[in-house]
Formats: C-alpha cells, sequence, structure tokens
C-alpha cells in the first residue's frame, strides 16, 4: 500500500496514528500490507468467530503490522470498556484527530500533579508490587537494544506514566502494570499509554489484577485449570514448583512473558491480548507449560531460565512460536482445529471470583480471632420451617455458602407444607428471589440434602445460573459439592468440549422438574420432579457429587420442600442483586 497515496484521498486527520517508538526510540516499520487500512474502518465488521479469516481477532492474531499497533491496541481497549460505541466511534480513538484531545487531557493531569515541570525529575520509579530484580531485568536487560539498558529519556518516561497510575489513579498493587506501561510507551506517547490503561481500568478483570488477593486467585486458577485438563504435564510442573503461585508462575502472570520469550513474540501476544484479555495468559502459558514440561530441573527459576535459552536460541524460529500459537487457539479456518481444550470465559471468571473470595476470607480470618461460623439466622412469619430450624442445619449452610454470604439470614418463601406440591406454585413463590436455598426432605433415610441457585428458578428452555451454584447433604454428614470441583480433566473424557458444556448446566428447570448439575446419560446432581414428591441424584460432571440421597438411592421419595431467600442481616433486604452487597465490606 503507498501511504502519500492514501493520504491524498482523505483528510490527514482522520486517518489511524502511526506508531513511534517513545520508550527506546528506536525505528518503528512503517510498511502496512494492503489487508489493513491506514484509515477507518479496517473491517466492515468485527466478527465473532475467529476461525474466520477477515474478523479482526483472526487477524490480530496472525500479528498487527508495527506501524498500526498504537491505533489497534487502543481501540480493541475501547471496544472492550465502552461497548456502548459503534464501530465507527471506537475506531475513531485511534485516529491522529483524538490523539490531539489525548495530548491535551494527559497535559492536563501532569498539571494537577506537577506545580513545576522541574517536580517530574524528583519522582521515584513505583513498582507496584514488583521485585527489585524483576524491575532491574525491566530497565536493564528486556527492553533496551540488543538486551541493554533502556535510555534515560525512556525512563522518564516510564516512570511519569506510572507514577500518574499510582497517583492520580490510586492503583497501589498490579505487578503486570510497569512492563505493559513499557511495551505500550514502544509504540505510543505518555498520553496515549495513559489513556489505554485508563481505559482497561474500567473492566480491569478482563485484563489485569490489581489487588494481592486477585493475583493470588488469578494464578490459583491457572493451576487448578492445568491440573484438571492435563494432570500429567502438571504433575511434572509441580516437582519444578513451576505452578507454585509465590513466584513460579512471575513470568506469565507479573511479567508477560517478557523473561521468557523474544520481544517479537512477546509483541503477537499483545496483539491478541489487547482483544481477548486475561484469556491470553491462560490459553498461550497452558500451551507454553504442556511444550516444555519434559524439562527436569530442581525449581522454578532454573525451569524458567532453561525455557528462555531455548526460545532465545537461533533454534528456536517464528515457525516455532506459530506452532505455539495454533496449540493454543487451533488453525484458523484450515480444517479440523487441534488446539487446546479451554473452558469459557465465564468459567474461568467464576473460577477467579472464587478463588479471590477464599484468599480475602484467609486475609480476614488472619486479620481476626474468628475461627468458626455463626450459624445464619432466620425470620419468623406465618408458616413456621421445619428443614432449617435445627441450629447445627443453619450452621451447615453458613459453613457451605461464599463468606461474603455468611452473616445473612433465612427467609422461607415456599414449603410444600403450606404451598402444596404443584411446579407452578413452585416458579410463583420463587420469582422474585435471586439467591435461594433449597431443602429436601428424603423419606428413604430421613435425610435433608440440597442446592443452592444463584439464578432466579423460572422455566427455561435453556442452562442458566453460574459457578456460585453448588449442591449438599445437611444430614447424615454434611457434605458441600462446588461446581469448581467438577471440572473434567483431559483423561476422563472422550470428547472434552463436550463434557466441558455439559459441566456448564448448573441450573435447568420447565415445568416437569428442576436440576442442578448433568451428567452424560441425561440424570443430574439433583433433581426434583413436577409434583416435587419424587426426586434422583447421581454424579455430575460439574459438581463432582456422590449421589446426595446415598448410593443405594439413586431415586428417593420427597418428603417436605422448603425453598429460602437470604436476607442480609444488617438491614433485613434480600440478596438479590447480581452484584455483591457484601464486597465492601471486606475489601
Amino acid at each position: 500500500m503507498n501511504v502519500k497515496q492514501e493520504e491524498s484521498k482523505i483528510r490527514p486527520l482522520g486517518m489511524f496514528v502511526l506508531s513511534f517508538d517513545n520508550l527506546c526510540f528506536t525505528k518503528i516499520d512503517q510498511s502496512i500490507n494492503t489487508r489493513w487500512s491506514i484509515h477507518p474502518p479496517l473491517f466492515k465488521e468485527y466478527g465473532n468467530k475467529a476461525d474466520k479469516k477477515d474478523t479482526l481477532k483472526a487477524m490480530c492474531r496472525k500479528g498487527v503490522p508495527p506501524a498500526l499497533r498504537q491505533a489497534i491496541w487502543i481501540t480493541s481497549v475501547i471496544r472492550i470498556a465502552q461497548p456502548h460505541l459503534s464501530i465507527k466511534e471506537v475506531y475513531e480513538y485511534g485516529t491522529l484527530s483524538k490523539a490531539t484531545i489525548m495530548d491535551h487531557g494527559y497535559d492536563t493531569v501532569l498539571s494537577t500533579l506537577f506545580s513545576d515541570k522541574t517536580d517530574a525529575a524528583a519522582i521515584k520509579l513505583p513498582n507496584f508490587g514488583l521485585s527489585e530484580q524483576h524491575m532491574k531485568d525491566l530497565l536493564e536487560r528486556d527492553y533496551g537494544i540488543k538486551g541493554g539498558c533502556i535510555p534515560e529519556k525512556g525512563v522518564n518516561s516510564l516512570t511519569r506514566v506510572l507514577y500518574v497510575f499510582k497517583n492520580h489513579l490510586d492503583i497501589e498493587f498490579c505487578p503486570l502494570l510497569p512492563d505493559l506501561t513499557a511495551i505500550l510507551l514502544s509504540f505510543m506517547p505518555e498520553s496515549c499509554a495513559f489513556a489505554t490503561i485508563r481505559e482497561m481500568l474500567k473492566d480491569h478483570s478482563y485484563f489485569f489484577p490489581i489487588s494481592r488477593s486477585q493475583q493470588k486467585a488469578w494464578c490459583k486458577t491457572f493451576g487448578y485449570l492445568m491440573k484438571k485438563l492435563y494432570p500429567s504435564t502438571t504433575k511434572a510442573l509441580i516437582k519444578n514448583g513451576v505452578l507454585t503461585q509465590a513466584n513460579g508462575l512471575d513470568p506469565i502472570f507479573q511479567r508477560f512473558f517478557i523473561p521468557i520469550l523474544k520481544m517479537d513474540h512477546v509483541l503477537r501476544i499483545m496483539d491478541i491480548y489487547f482483544i481477548e484479555g486475561f484469556k491470553a495468559f491462560y490459553r498461550i502459558g497452558a500451551a507454553l507449560l504442556c511444550l516444555c514440561h519434559d524439562l527436569r530441573l530442581k525449581d522454578s527459576k532454573n525451569w524458567w531460565e532453561s525455557v528462555r535459552k531455548h526460545t532465545h536460541s537461533v533454534n528456536f524460529k517464528n515457525s516455532d512460536f506459530d506452532a505455539l500459537l495454533q496449540k493454543s487457539y487451533g488453525l484458523q479456518g484450515e480444517g479440523l482445529k487441534k488446539k487446546l481444550i479451554f473452558p469459557r470465559r465465564q468459567t474461568i471468571l467464576q473460577l477467579i471470583k472464587k478463588n479471590e473470595n477464599l484468599a480475602n476470607q484467609k486475609e480476614s480470618d488472619s486479620e481476626s480471632d474468628i475461627s468458626e461460623c455463626i450459624p445464619l439466622g432466620y425470620v419468623e412469619s406465618e408458616v413456621p420451617i421445619v428443614l432449617a430450624k435445627d441450629t447445627s442445619v443453619r450452621l451447615a449452610i453458613a459453613e457451605f455458602l461464599p463468606f461474603s454470604f455468611k452473616n445473612t439470614k433465612l427467609e422461607l418463601i415456599h414449603s410444600t407444607n403450606a404451598h402444596g406440591c404443584s411446579m407452578e406454585t413452585f416458579y410463583r413463590h420463587c420469582y422474585k428471589a435471586k439467591h435461594t436455598i433449597t431443602l429436601i426432605e428424603v423419606l428413604q433415610t430421613g435425610g435433608t440434602i440440597g442446592m443452592f441457585a444463584t439464578d432466579t428458578w423460572h422455566p427455561s428452555s435453556k442452562a442458566y445460573g453460574n459457578g456460585n451454584c453448588f449442591l449438599f447433604r445437611i444430614s447424615p454428614n454434611p457434605v458441600c459439592y462446588n461446581w469448581e470441583h467438577g471440572i473434567p480433566s483431559w483423561s476422563d473424557c472422550k470428547d472434552n468440549s463436550e463434557n466441558m458444556a455439559i459441566s456448564e448446566q448448573f441450573m435447568v428447570s420447565n415445568q416437569q422438574f428442576i436440576s442442578m448439575g448433568a451428567t452424560t446419560d441425561g440424570s443430574n446432581g439433583l433433581k426434583i420432579y413436577e409434583n416435587l414428591s419424587k426426586g434422583s441424584s447421581a454424579k455430575s460432571i460439574g459438581f463432582s457429587n456422590a449421589p446426595l440421597a446415598g448410593e443405594e438411592f439413586p431415586e428417593f421419595d420427597v418428603g417436605i420442600v422448603e425453598v429460602y431467600r437470604l436476607l442480609r442481616s444488617i438491614d433485613g433486604k434480600a440478596i438479590d442483586d447480581e452484584k455483591d452487597p457484601w464486597k465492601y465490606i471486606f475489601d
């Protein structure tokens, strides 16, 4: 493409801004092949399927021209952060006219932080949780020309932008931020790098963790998925300490693969990351570990150094990196996809959230002397409660619930004793309650089993709910089966993608039954039939539960069924909002 010819046809301010290295001030290749445009639109539509060759996602997986990285990276972030914008409005953020506006905005921010221009010279480089050695490598080894130091002018730019993040955007902890900023500055000015990360913060969970508990949750979730999906690989990596949360995963979850891959390959990952967010870490990280798991070394530091020596050697070519991406995402549009089987984005987010809650709980427990749960309270009404009357029952439920729901009270909203045994009545009494606990009496044993639902029970042709649902048995011998314990391993599944879909059938309900959890043979973790007098339970893929009524009673007779919603103890209001109303108390 002849750039000068294009410039003569359109307004220069309406063109995409070309990249410029503001970190090390190296020359960036300004050539652009014919599949890319230097002015909006890049494509008529983004497209939903990345295996189609002409979608932006598919093109970014093949690599963005360096000249367009500033424009494509920021517009990709804007598309995520501001989904209400049209494609035309999104693309405007990559044009020269928008860059001028961002320059003005950044200058305004600087003027509020520095009374005098000389003040900026006195500031120190924030590390956002990175170790001293990591920061030393960042400044002296990983970005400079031929592995040298970042020039002083580039260090000043990096310091200034990171200082703004800390003191203007109030970010205290974000280990990925120094490297992310350095990479952005390698292709754009300070103002654009600031604007890009400011937009990423609008949905930071899509891009990076910003607290220690979130960082732990990201690493723990990655290790858990590796264990479930690739058990043999994980077994080898555990011996090397690679999957430890302390420092084993630092090259991926703190430094964007920079200590272990060539910069050209890291930038290819960044092309994907700005569109796909955190999933790029999980997919490409898993693929890399699967390819390198045969290394036999005693500790994670030596293991990663060995990986670095290989990936930086002349033997590791671009074709090898392409093979790594194919392992992660499959062959795009060229026959059968041979790729990692991986959960959906929402599934990973649910696991991260669960692990974050556990991390917060441990921190909270360590800061207080409270070492045991207290029973849930309950609300007296005209309809007497039966199954949850006993203190031991409400204590068991309190132990099963997510940490942020423990300080709640039970309100009975449906009882077969008082309201009858029809499915229609069940739905009518449950229609306003989003978080509910259903208790079921098993007549054969006299025991009590149940399920916690995250969405309103209603007739539906599709599965719904999320990974916070769980199954449980109160008596005999209380036990809880959380969904995260049920992701099928690679070795367990003939068709892992099909089983993954089955594992995500959290809640299913219609006029014939309500159920939670699913199996390959059509049975369920727990199912109650239309007259609420019969039930069944089998080991489900999603929850890996034992039959709740006992191995000898896969089908059982139902006595009383009671449904409770949760009320906040502090004000008596129902916890029926998607947002966690307790979260601010424990943060």
